[in-house]
């Protein structure tokens, strides 16, 4: 089930996000705490899906009008691969139907997310060479929404 993450208590939110976070803690392409997603929440908006009462995985983006911005998306590690990110945006581009272009920056070795990401009609625009610390790019993807 798809819910907002506005809806829950900071409490409620922390554990959302450290349910997801304890998959990606050593990951150095995802820098976030629970912490920092928390303030991000209270500028931005975000989903999360939830598999009996537990989170799935969410994510926070910025609606700019006509265009978005996917800020942070994450998976459980024991909900990965399974479809429920393909799911939740989904349910992000349902939710915002005014959004007739979406951008999202990944790692260029972050190759399952680059895979959803084209799966689901992103297509690279633009490359910030040497964005990450580990030296690696920022790929810019874009999807276009026609109505």
């Amino acid at each position: 089930m798809i819910r907002s993450l506005s809806s829950l208590s900071k409490c409620e939110q922390g554990l959302v996000f450290a349910s997801v976070l304890a998959g990606v803690q050593n990951n150095p392409h995802f820098p976030w705490t629970t912490e920092s997603l928390q303030q991000q929440v209270v500028v931005d908006e975000g989903l999360f899906w939830e598999i009996g009462g537990e989170a799935a995985g969410f994510v926070i983006w910025r609606n700019l009008g006509d265009e978005g911005e996917i800020l942070t998306l994450a998976s459980a590690l024991k909900a990965r691969r399974m479809g429920y990110m393909e799911k939740l945006i989904r349910g992000l581009f349902d939710a915002n139907s005014q959004v007739c272009r979406w951008w999202i920056e990944v790692h260029e070795l972050n190759l399952g997310a680059l895979n959803l990401y084209t799966k689901m009609g992103f297509q690279k625009v633009s490359e910030r060479r040497g964005y990450y610390s580990d030296g690696a790019s920022a790929l810019i993807l874009r999807k276009t929404i026609t109505p």
